[in-house]
């Protein structure tokens, strides 16, 4: 392929973004505010480079030129089609201090994309799809990195994945994170947020609901020896959920950070809980009385005096003494 470069020239016709710059995430406040004051203040630096009026790079760029209502300076790709991956990839890790489990994710994405959205943009020639092992030498980055980024891209909520990608969260630890609910994965970032180490939050979580109800099952069944029966199963979920230091968050904070649709199912699994708790509750306290009238009535029978012990003997009244013939004779001459 023959292409010509168009240097620091602006494209009449509004470009669009090609789908590879998509494998890469985009600048974030208050980051981005300060790009687009330097773009103000010094103009554009570097041009962005297009192919077939795709944005390969330069996006953030392009937007931050669009905000200020200025004309963004364009050159065109040079180059095959089967390097425009490459091109792409060289060019943000050229510019981007990357940890590995920043680029995990990216090779995460080049991996899991469908052949419909590549068509001739493979890292080589001939090659149909980027293996899983292919991504990860491209973003020298191991499989097993990259196999973690799967599931985290596949399995985590958008909150753990923006964790790993601003460099607050390892891959591994998202990977383990984004196999519990939604809003254990949401409380587990928060309290990152909050400065807590991605690798102790892990540790505190409780397991996966779906794995421990599987375990008590089998446990009712007699498959599994070492799995922990449903009432053992309840009381770790609660204290759990105290460990992990969820009842200390604040739920108005929570709450900002949920959707509308969200929030009603927290409203709507709130209401089912709490008379459960309460009911639990009652429970407890009806469970520690007996257990307190039970040990009275054992301390009692312990005070109790054993039949025919010398204790019994003194407490055990005389009995009245009964008159025989001989001594009501003997009673009667003496009269």
């Amino acid at each position: 392929m023959n292409t010509q470069t168009v240097a620091s020239t602006t494209n009449t016709t509004q470009p669009s973004f090609h789908p590879l710059v998509a494998i890469f995430p985009e600048m974030e406040e208050p980051a981005f505010a300060d790009f687009v004051a330097d773009i103000k203040a010094h103009g554009v630096r570097e041009p962005i480079t297009l192919y077939k009026n795709h944005i390969l790079d330069g996006r953030n760029r392009w937007l931050a030129c669009q905000q200020l209502n200025i004309p963004c300076p364009q050159r065109a790709y040079e180059g095959k089609e089967s390097d425009l991956l490459a091109f792409v990839v060289s060019k943000n890790l050229h510019r981007r201090q990357m940890s590995e489990s920043q680029r995990a994710i990216v090779a995460a994405r080049i991996a899991n994309m469908r052949q419909g959205a590549r068509t001739d943009l493979q890292p080589k020639p001939n090659l149909a799809e980027v293996s899983t092992h292919d991504a990860g030498t491209l973003l020298n980055v191991s499989t097993g990195s990259v196999k973690n980024a799967k599931t985290v891209l596949a399995k985590a909520e958008p909150e753990v994945t923006r964790a790993v990608e601003r460099g607050r969260l390892a891959v591994s630890a998202a990977a383990k994170i984004a196999g519990h609910p939604p809003e254990v994965q949401r409380l587990a970032v928060a309290q990152i947020d909050q400065g807590s180490k991605g690798a102790a939050v892990v540790r505190a979580l409780p397991a996966p609901v779906g794995k421990a109800r599987k375990d008590a099952d089998r446990t009712t069944h007699g498959d599994a020896i070492d799995a922990p029966p449903i009432h053992q199963w309840v009381r770790k979920q609660l204290l759990d959920f105290d460990t992990t230091g969820a009842l200390s968050l604040d739920p108005a904070k929570i709450l900002a950070q949920m959707s509308p649709d969200e929030r009603r199912d927290v409203y709507r699994v709130a209401k089912l809980v709490i008379p459960w708790l309460q009911s639990m509750i009652g429970e407890c306290k009806k469970v520690q009385k007996a257990a307190r009238t039970d040990k009275m009535a054992q301390s009692d029978r312990r005070q109790m005096p054993l039949p025919g012990t010398e204790l019994e003997q003194e407490r055990t009244p005389l009995a009245p003494k009964t008159e025989t013939a001989e001594t009501t004779a003997q009673t009667l001459r003496r009269a």
